[in-house]
C-alpha cells in the first residue's frame, strides 16, 4: 500500500500545478463607480484562492468577474460587488465573492445632476 501511495503522491506531483489565483484582503480588482466621491472602488476577497489543475487542463482555464456596473453609490466598505469565477472548458469548478474595501459616499446633489446630464448627452458613465 505504501509504495502504491507513493506513485500515487509522485503521479499528482508531475502532472498537476497549482495556481494562485487572488490572494485575501489585496484589493487586485477596480471597478467603475456611479455617482460616487471617487471613479473607482477596490475590490478584495476574503481568502486566497488557488486552484490545482492537471496540465492537460491549462489550454481550458479561465478565470472571469462577474458585476453589474458601474456600482452605484453610496458604496459600504465590505459591500458585496461582484464574484470571482474559475472555470475550466466553460465548466465552473470555483467562486468567491469580490467585497469593496472602502466606503464610497454618494456625491452631493449638484455633482449628482451635472453628471446625470453628462451622462444623458455624451453617454460617459
Amino acid at each position: 500500500r505504501s509504495l502504491d501511495s507513493i506513485k500515487l503522491i509522485s503521479w499528482g506531483l508531475r502532472n498537476t500545478t497549482t495556481y494562485e489565483i487572488a490572494e485575501k484582503n489585496i484589493p487586485n480588482f477596480k471597478f467603475k463607480t456611479w455617482l460616487g466621491k471617487k471613479d473607482f472602488v477596490n475590490g478584495i476577497v476574503k481568502e486566497d484562492m488557488y486552484v490545482t489543475i492537471s496540465k492537460k487542463e491549462i489550454k481550458g482555464l479561465k478565470v472571469t468577474i462577474n458585476y453589474n456596473g458601474p456600482i452605484m453609490a453610496p458604496i459600504e466598505k465590505d459591500q458585496e460587488i461582484g464574484t470571482l469565477i474559475v472555470k475550466i472548458d466553460d465548466e465552473e469548478i470555483r467562486s468567491l465573492p469580490i467585497y469593496s474595501n472602502e466606503k464610497i459616499k454618494k456625491v452631493n446633489v449638484f455633482k449628482s445632476l451635472f453628471l446625470s446630464l453628462n451622462y444623458m448627452i455624451w453617454g460617459d458613465a
